[in-house]
């Protein structure tokens, strides 16, 4: 530990402090462009002791990483630093200006109100995906996490015209500029811009749940697109409770029609508040048959007589 005498008026100046600017010996780093926007949980993040992909899994099937792929186009336009200018004309800056970038995709309407799911402030971080890898930032054991994030809002809906197609938007500033410019994290992964983002699922009953019945009927379909069926899923991937306590079903799939499940549970009674929804692993988002991720509704209803 440096003495007092040490300490005083060093530090900033110090060579130490100031990093190797010859770069011809490694390989250079630069952002391009980004083709997906990952949003990861404030206080969450890739721990450095794991693998990249466990790591990713974990986080989406716990609802904690995000994915919106697609991104047409990419901008940085956030503020300028702002000096004084003194009398004889002396510059000083009195403040630095924070990133903020505006992404573009052309993905319809169910996506653009996903974008408006997640709008707000400090409600999510933000990790870049170009056609390279993946950037964020540091924690203080190395581990990779998103760049601090204050305003997330999706912008105006750009409706299509003769001249132009639709475009959806989303909006977003990074809090902390040194996280950038000093505490970046970058992971070499040129597959990672086709990472696919969680598949919202709708659950319908076929028939009411009737006093008496022991199986549940229940459409699975794509809430983008609800002629889409769900298909080729078990009753395990499913959670069902009566009251608020878990009673799953026991057996049952979509093997008569695919994406209509028959479900076997215990026997309901008349006034049983029941819930379901998809669920597997201690998780609200699954692993389908296909290998993609999805997540549903929680479906919930009264027992008639």
């Amino acid at each position: 530990m440096a003495t007092i005498g040490e300490a005083i008026n060093s530090g900033l100046c110090a060579l130490q402090n100031v990093l190797g600017s010859e770069i011809s010996k490694g390989c250079v780093t630069q952002i391009k462009a980004a083709k997906s926007i990952w949003a990861i949980a404030p206080g969450e993040k890739f721990n450095v002791g794991e693998t990249f992909e466990s790591e990713k899994d974990r986080l989406i099937k716990a609802g904690k990483l995000l994915i919106f792929r697609g991104v047409n186009t990419f901008e940085e336009n956030g503020s300028e630093d702002a000096s004084e200018t003194l009398a004889d004309d002396t510059q000083l800056i009195t403040n630095e200006g924070k990133y903020k970038f505006t992404a573009t995709f052309t993905n319809g309407l169910f996506f653009n109100a996903a974008l408006h799911s997640i709008k707000g402030f400090r409600n999510w971080n933000i990790l870049l995906v170009d056609g390279t890898g993946i950037y964020g930032t540091k924690t203080t054991n190395g581990s990779l996490t998103g760049f601090t994030t204050g305003m997330i809002q999706p912008a105006k809906l750009a409706i299509g015209t003769n001249a132009a197609a639709q475009k959806e938007g989303l909006q977003f500033q990074f809090l902390e500029r040194e996280e950038l410019d000093k505490d970046y994290a970058f992971i070499a992964d040129s597959t990672l811009r086709k990472q696919k983002g969680v598949t919202q699922i709708n659950l319908s009953y076929v028939n009411a749940p009737s006093d008496g019945d022991t199986t549940l009927t229940v459409k699975a379909t794509l809430a983008q697109d609800g002629s889409v069926a769900f298909g080729g899923s078990t009753f395990s991937d499913f959670l069902f409770t009566v009251g608020g306590t878990t009673s799953n079903p026991t057996a049952g799939d979509d093997s008569a029609k695919t994406g209509t499940y028959v479900l076997t549970v215990p026997s309901l009674s008349t006034g049983n508040e029941v819930a379901l929804k998809l669920f597997k692993e201690n998780a609200s988002v699954i692993v389908g048959p296909d290998g993609d991720y999805y997540k549903s509704n929680l479906l919930t209803t009264t027992v008639v007589a």
